[in-house]
């Protein structure tokens, strides 16, 4: 808590468990440290699951804000329903010190006011072979989030479409653009919208789009990952991307809906 953990919101929050760049394998496999698009700071995830589940929070333009690994705070609830609920609040390893519970993303929604989500990510081979304890804590997690009116759910690799994650990783790799690019965005996406309705792979798009702006092929297929993350071109998710997938782009305002492409958060 000294080091402001658990703390802040958007640029400012600090996640209460972190990792290090050096340290990406873990208990649950693959441990990542992803760069944020709607907030410029690291992201601390613990799992590809929690990964995969961050890609589609950062994509959706419904989410305002992900913090994730947020404490369960103040502590004294959660040992208060532990105590209503008959079981042991867990305990630092060896220690009498109670253990600090955390949820994997606490969101932020979009709204008048905006609205909080709380979010539990666990493989669904975790779930089949767990014991009575991990189902007792999610139980505690769940009654801590509804003490405050907020709305919690878990989720599992069997809820996230594959696809859809599949390509939000491909695209994630290319939207960071050097400054030299930066110029090229807005001529760009006038050259790409004025492209006749065809029937293309995605880098024919992008370097027709791309065609007099003194940028690469490889540069034009970044700038339209960007294009395509940010909904201003839009493509069918459910179908794999790639630089020589064939794609259809619309450009239609509010053609992008989440529950269409077959994302359910």
């Amino acid at each position: 808590m000294a080091e402001g953990r658990g703390q802040g919101e958007g640029c400012d929050y600090e996640a209460w468990l972190q990792i290090r760049r050096g340290e990406l394998i873990g208990l649950r496999g693959r441990q990542h440290l992803g760069h944020g698009i709607k907030y410029d700071r690291d992201y601390h995830l613990l799992s590809d699951l929690e990964y995969w589940v961050w890609l589609l929070l950062e994509w959706s333009r419904l989410v305002l804000d992900v913090r994730e690994q947020f404490p369960l705070f103040p502590r004294q609830r959660c040992i208060d329903l532990a105590a209503t609920m008959g079981i042991k609040h867990p305990r630092y390893v060896g220690t009498k010190t109670l253990w600090v519970l955390t949820t994997d993303f606490l969101t932020t929604l979009a709204g008048v006011p905006p609205q909080l989500l709380a979010i539990s990510c666990k493989y669904a081979s975790e779930l089949a072979t767990a014991d009575g304890r991990m189902f007792e804590l999610l139980e505690l997690e769940r009654r801590f989030w509804e003490s405050f009116g907020i709305p919690w759910i878990l989720v599992t690799d069997y809820d996230v479409p594959n696809t859809v994650a599949k390509n939000l990783e491909w695209l994630y790799e290319g939207i960071f653009l050097p400054g030299k690019l930066q110029h090229a965005l807005s001529p760009f996406s006038a050259q790409l919208k004025a492209l006749a309705p065809d029937k293309m792979t995605l880098r024919d798009y992008a370097i027709a789009a791309g065609r007099g702006l003194d940028i690469t092929a490889d540069e034009s297929v970044s700038i339209l990952c960007r294009l395509i993350w940010n909904h201003e071109a839009i493509v069918d998710m459910n179908q794999r991307l790639g630089p020589d997938a064939f794609i259809t782009l619309t450009f239609e305002e509010n053609a992008f809906d989440v529950n269409a492409q077959g994302v359910a958060i």
